[in-house]
């Protein structure tokens, strides 16, 4: 039986800016999935020692769950500190806390430096959860060794090969997922919190605001009782984006620094309750979960020496992947506490997908080939079982919502995200007027109170 027989709905769910050490590193630590190449005791060992500038030594730490002071930075120069320098061809990952100690909206003020802090399990309670039930990728690293924009645009397109932003927005983006997905005739839908990714996208806006968009909201109810006739073969669900924390009543909880996780893990419960709604349905589907980035948390493992090369007018050749991020592949067909040590990046689940719709992993697009030659897996690699298992295992509680979190953030003009998000629901309300008061009556008042 192949793989096309037993998949009939992909789903996918990226968060937002976290490394797997942050999230998932205490898997070992506490001994709750020993296969895992996650953070081990004594935690102040050589292998984990980041000094800072000012000649100290910092390890790694426990970190509750909380606000924190600063989004870390993440931005490719700093991303190149954080690396390290190359030693015996692996990178240090030593340069975290130089690089937060030189950002400057962050400040060093003790020991416990906020890039090396982990989660315990019960502050992640649902990531831990799907990780030990499910399997547990750990050797997904990001595409490119910088922040969202790039990787987020490997993930929707394979590529980069005319990438640049302008203030935030996103030009000359290629055939994006939705796009190919409808050429090869496979239906799809977006299920948003609030404002989508696509609407940074300039020229894709539509995506985000064609009959293909829901909101999370109707997840549950489409999964547990749309025709399979009309339900979407590929389905996205994208979290409420921390960039648009400066809209009153518009939820952010995609886990992007300085956010609390406890409103992300709120929403991954969410996520997986719909999908596992219908028992017939969710035996043939398989729920990917990861991060687009690791937004400047630390990671002990060093990428692999994978260049990424950037065609103009950003130009630029990056001469490995970028760190660890989260990677979990939920599906009655994987092995529950089963560690994926395969090598995967964003593109692996373009190579899913081309399985599946297109006939092979290398039928998706010639970048994404590239990718494969270079040793990148597909998500099917996880796919270990020929038979589903009968019941999805009941979800674990998320932590209290009560946990120090911020909702909602100051609009800042010098922030890139906040900005570009604050230009696309402008260019909403001016293009698009009888949409967002149906849709995102929230903007309508934001627009009211700025003027």
């Amino acid at each position: 039986m192949g793989i096309r027989d037993l998949v009939d709905t992909v789903v996918i769910v990226m968060m937002e800016n976290r490394s797997f050490d942050h999230m998932l590193g205490h898997l070992a630590y506490e001994g709750l999935l020993p296969d895992v190449d996650g953070v081990t005791a004594p935690l102040r060992r050589d292998e984990y020692l980041n000094p800072g500038d000012d000649g100290r030594p910092y390890y790694p730490w426990v970190r509750p769950d909380g606000l924190l002071t600063c989004d870390l930075p993440h931005e490719w120069n700093y991303v190149e500190m954080q690396l390290g320098a190359v030693l015996d061809g692996r990178h240090a990952m030593d340069g975290f806390v130089k690089a937060y100690g030189r950002a400057a909206a962050c400040k060093i003020a003790s020991d416990q430096v906020e890039p090396l802090g982990f989660c315990r399990s019960g502050d992640v309670p649902v990531s831990s959860f799907l990780a030990r039930s499910f399997a547990c990728c750990d050797r997904w690293f990001c595409p490119i060794p910088t922040s969202t924009q790039p990787n987020k645009t490997v993930a929707l397109t394979g590529d980069t090969p005319h990438f640049a932003s302008h203030n935030g927005q996103i030009r000359g983006a290629g055939e994006m997922l939705p796009e190919w997905l409808e050429r090869h005739d496979v239906r799809w839908r977006l299920y948003q919190e609030s404002l989508s990714f696509f609407l940074l996208y300039q020229g894709k806006e539509y995506l985000a605001l064609g009959p293909h968009a829901r909101f999370t909201r109707d997840l549950l109810v489409d999964f547990r009782d749309e025709p399979d006739a009309t339900f979407p073969q590929v389905v996205i669900v994208e979290p409420g984006y921390g960039a648009i924390g400066f809209v009153p009543g518009l939820r952010t909880n995609d886990n992007h620094a300085p956010l609390a996780v406890a409103f992300g893990e709120e929403f991954l419960r969410r996520v997986y309750t719909a999908v596992t709604a219908n028992p017939a349905r969710w035996a043939k589907t398989v729920m990917i979960l990861t991060y687009d980035e690791h937004g400047g948390f630390w990671d002990h493992v060093p990428p692999p020496a994978i260049p990424f090369e950037v065609a103009p007018p950003d130009a630029k050749t990056f001469q490995s992947m970028g760190p660890r991020v989260p990677g979990i592949v939920v599906s009655p067909l994987v092995e529950g506490g089963r560690v994926c040590h395969a090598l995967l990046d964003h593109t692996s689940i373009l190579q899913l997908i081309g399985e599946l719709f297109a006939g092979g992993r290398d039928q998706y697009s010639d970048r994404v080939s590239a990718r494969m030659a270079q040793g990148v897996e597909s998500i099917s690699v996880a796919l270990t079982r020929t038979a589903p298992v009968a019941e999805a295992p009941p979800p674990a509680p998320p932590p209290p919502l009560t946990a120090p979190a911020l909702l909602h953030l100051p609009f800042d003009p010098n922030d890139v995200m906040q900005s570009a998000f604050a230009d696309a629901a402008g260019a909403l309300l001016t293009q698009h007027p009888a949409a967002v008061h149906d849709q995102f009556p929230e903007l309508v008042q934001w627009q009211h109170e700025r003027t």
